[in-house]
């Protein structure tokens, strides 16, 4: 196949799970550039918003301490160069 393209996906699951029913979800990307939901996004009923949409509500996230300190570490972990530095070589 010489035309066949590579195609690279990600499948990530909620890093918070509960029984409670979510009203909204928010997907993260860490960036802002062209990151808002769209009127029509936003009026499904289970809204998926966007890095604008939670920057705008000033969305706070309460998840105590113990997970706040796995989700900082794993954060680290994600965005150490050096980490990645090393997988690639």
């Amino acid at each position: 196949m010489q035309n066949a393209k590579t195609v690279r996906f990600m499948i990530m699951g909620s890093v918070f799970y509960t029984d409670r029913f979510i009203h909204e979800s928010y997907d993260l990307k860490g960036s802002t550039h062209g990151r808002a939901a769209t009127a029509s996004e936003k009026m499904q009923d289970v809204p998926v918003l966007k890095d604008l949409d939670f920057l705008e509500r000033e969305v706070k996230i309460d998840i105590g301490e113990e997970k706040a300190a796995m989700f900082l570490d794993q954060l680290k972990k994600d965005t150490d160069v050096s980490l990645l530095v090393q997988s690639l070589v």
